[in-house]
Formats: C-alpha cells, structure tokens, sequence
C-alpha cells in the first residue's frame, strides 16, 4: 500500500464520502496501481500527479466496470490513458477504474 490524498472540490460530506482511492504498488512488475471508486450518479473528473523517481510509460492500462448499483450486465472495459507527471482520469458515474502504470524502464508483461 502506498500513501495518497484524495481532494474532493466539494464541501458536501455526501459528496466527499462517495469518492474513494488505493494506491499500490505490484511487488513483481513494479507497476503502480491507482484504484478510483465514483459512487455518485454524475461523472468526476480526478487529477492525478504521480511523485517519486519513477519515469512511467506514457500511456497507462485503464480498466472501467460502470453500472447502476443494481446493474447485474455490467462488464469491465480495457483502454489505454495517456499519463505523465500529472493526468487527468474521468470516472464515470457509479464505477470502480483501475490505473496501471508500468515504469518506462521495465517491460509490461500482458
């Protein structure tokens, strides 16, 4: 587990209660792995800024699982994300994304 802080632009509590983040780090690889939950019915957008001596890959695996709370259909979907030192990462509504980061000196093992 790797420290973070989450800010949430919001002064509501219901707001900021519905946002959440886990970051860590995979022993293996060395990939970093950034987890976002949105439990709110709108999209958020998050900025992200990575710190450390890592020089990541400039495009990162995204993985998306987006529903209702009672969406028994919904299935994760993979993409790409251009990250760098600071990104931004949409959460759609009511969806747990995963962000992994692989350093630039290391090859991703798919």
């Amino acid at each position: 587990y790797i420290g973070n802080r989450l800010e949430v632009k919001s002064e509501r509590k219901d707001v900021q209660v519905r946002v959440a983040s886990s970051v860590v780090r995979d022993a293996e690889s060395g990939d970093l792995i950034v987890k976002l939950v949105n439990l709110l019915p709108v999209a958020v957008t998050t900025r992200m800024e990575v710190t450390g001596d890592t020089a990541w890959k400039p495009m990162a695996q995204r993985i998306v699982l987006q529903g209702k709370p009672t969406d028994q259909q919904a299935r994760p979907q993979a993409d790409q994300l251009a990250v760098g030192a600071t990104f931004d990462c949409p959460l759609p509504a009511y969806s747990f994304t995963i962000v992994r980061l692989s350093a630039a000196d290391h090859p991703r093992h798919e």
